[in-house]
């Protein structure tokens, strides 16, 4: 969020992160892990996007393949949709009005966040799907395949034509993609690249020291964090 991280407990938005100009940081508690959900709810987060402001954050589960829409403000979550099979990934693109997932049915569904409608879907080879991206043209979705021990596709799909084409491979399974101000960011090995939606070209590496488990990209898409 602009100016403030949202702290995830796995799946649970514990504490909010203030930080001013003067690097002081001033920390308000969200949600509790035991008043998240009762048993039989969603649960295994695979992914999850924090709005710009901080106030909302949306997450997709693999058991129940559901996606939620959590209130950070009032501390309350909605069931928005479920679905068959394991939601693995997420975007949210708020002032573009879209939402993309991807699931273990092998598939990267688009769709209209006001109101859920649905806008493409893209098949995603090889394997499942490992990540998915929405460009701020608000006309392509890039999106990551691989299988358990092949090398992970990326590839990017046009939203009005349904068509899409393989960017290119990286040589690792597992590698997801991020939405980023210029293209989108993946992981390789441990570097952190940022390259083009439309051709797929390298813009610009980030080697990381030690290993690389995760990382994450600020809502306004010009932050990194690993």
């Amino acid at each position: 969020a602009d100016g403030s991280l949202v702290l995830f407990d796995h799946e649970v938005a514990i504490a909010r992160v203030s930080i001013d100009a003067r690097g002081r940081t001033t920390r308000t508690e969200l949600l509790k892990a035991a008043q998240w959900h009762s048993s039989g709810s969603p649960a295994n987060m695979t992914g999850h996007i924090v709005s710009a402001d901080g106030s909302t954050a949306w997450e997709v589960f693999q058991l129940g393949a559901t996606l939620v829409e959590l209130d950070l403000n009032k501390k309350t979550f909605d069931e928005l949709y479920t679905v068959r099979g394991y939601l693995h990934a997420i975007d949210v693109r708020e002032q573009l009005n879209l939402f993309a997932t991807a699931g273990d049915d092998g598939f990267v569904r688009v769709r209209k966040l006001s109101h859920l409608s649905f806008v493409k879907e893209f098949k995603a080879e090889p394997g499942v799907p490992q990540g998915v991206a929405l460009m701020e043209d608000g006309r392509h979705v890039v999106f990551s395949a691989s299988g358990e021990e092949s090398a992970t596709r990326i590839s990017v799909g046009d939203l009005s034509s349904g068509q899409s084409r393989t960017l290119f491979d990286v040589p690792e399974p597992f590698v997801g993609v991020h939405a980023a101000v210029g293209g989108f960011v993946y992981k390789r090995g441990n570097t952190l690249v940022l390259a083009k939606w439309a051709d797929g070209a390298t813009i610009r590496e980030y080697a990381i020291e030690g290993g690389l488990e995760d990382f994450a990209v600020s809502a306004n898409g010009e932050w990194l964090v690993a």
